[in-house]
């Protein structure tokens, strides 16, 4: 039995109904520049990207030493270590910094259902769903935030983020890692909680309407399989106002959803901030539910049916969340389908 106590028949812990609290709240933070200024340094790097390709004749012609700088910059991101144990404490600084201010530019709300359990259980799988566009609520996790009281997390993002010049080092400084089993497995030998998008970019092709949250989680076991290897617990999360973030165009069909499952993302059109092509997010309000954990045994190797009862348990679980709250924060007309 992992850690946190006895369960019950559907994975919780026999404790009263607790009411639920709310660990962090930015909700009437009032944004100004360095709000903007923190979440383009953090999220805008494809917009950058995008804007210095396209201005690459104009410099070429007319700046050539601001290209040669920009150039320098992109080229030495590209060769430089991004070795944790290798940044300077400076980095860092610029990491939480960025964090804080997107606490407050995405106005963060954080609610947790049993906030006792979650400081006493020790290390655990957070499943954060859904994904949508870019699953940007998942910062909400970072230690420097102090949303989860007695847990060290770290959210786990495509390894594709930290292949990118510049981009690899920013996140590198906000504390994000890479979702492979490698580094899951490293984080939880040594006591930390990863945080993770089950569903994945699978979810982005299942976007079509906004009456519609279509969680892609049936085929998805790697995260039961983890915390029952470990004998951690399983804690379902749900995000509210993601959709809010950008205004965006899914291609369709079957091989580009091929190409996205080899690459780690989607190929896709999204519009953020003032409207930017591949732009950081719009100012809206992220709201994260941080359910009860779901106990479980510890398993070396589980078998596929062990895997379904406590997906099974996940799943009604993570849906019973979403009900629960979904008046609440804007998708009260919205109806969950599993796939």
């Amino acid at each position: 039995m992992g850690k946190g106590g006895e369960s019950n028949q559907n994975g919780h812990n026999k404790d009263n109904d607790l009411k639920p609290t709310v660990t962090i709240d930015n909700t009437n933070v009032k944004r100004n520049i360095t709000h903007y200024i923190a979440v383009f340094t953090w999220i805008g790097w494809l917009s950058f990207y995008l804007i210095f390709t396209c201005s690459v004749p104009f410099l070429y012609l007319y700046a050539k030493n601001v290209l040669i700088g920009i150039s320098s910059l992109i080229f030495l991101s590209a060769i430089l270590p991004i070795d944790r144990k290798l940044q300077p404490k400076w980095a860092y600084a610029i990491g939480t910094w960025c964090m804080k201010k997107a606490s407050e530019y995405f106005h963060v709300k954080v609610i947790v259902e049993d906030v006792e359990k979650i400081k006493t259980m020790g290390p655990a799988v957070f499943a954060l769903e859904p994904h949508d566009v870019l699953p940007l609520s998942i910062f909400a996790f970072n230690d420097c935030l102090n949303g989860l009281p007695g847990q060290k997390c770290l959210g786990c993002i495509t390894s594709a983020c930290f292949s990118v010049p510049l981009m690899r080092h920013i996140y590198t400084w906000v504390n994000a890692f890479s979702v492979d089993k490698k580094s899951l497995v490293k984080m939880l030998s040594t006591g930390i909680s990863p945080v993770l998008c089950p569903g994945g970019v699978q979810e982005v092709t299942l976007m079509e309407n906004d009456n519609e949250c279509v969680l892609y989680l049936n085929k998805r076991l790697g995260f039961v399989k983890l915390a029952l290897q470990f004998g951690v617990p399983l804690v379902p999360c749900f995000s509210f106002g993601l959709r809010d973030s950008f205004s965006y165009w899914v291609p369709k069909g079957k091989f580009v959803h091929k190409i996205a499952r080899t690459i780690g993302f989607l190929p896709m059109i999204f519009f953020g901030l003032f409207g930017l092509p591949m732009g950081p997010a719009k100012p809206c309000n992220y709201t994260n539910v941080i359910g009860k954990p779901i106990i479980v045994p510890k398993i070396a190797d589980p078998t596929e049916e062990e895997l379904k009862k406590y997906h099974a348990i996940f799943v009604k679980e993570l849906t019973l969340l979403f009900e629960k709250y979904k008046h609440d924060y804007g998708m009260g007309g919205v109806t969950l389908r599993i796939v």
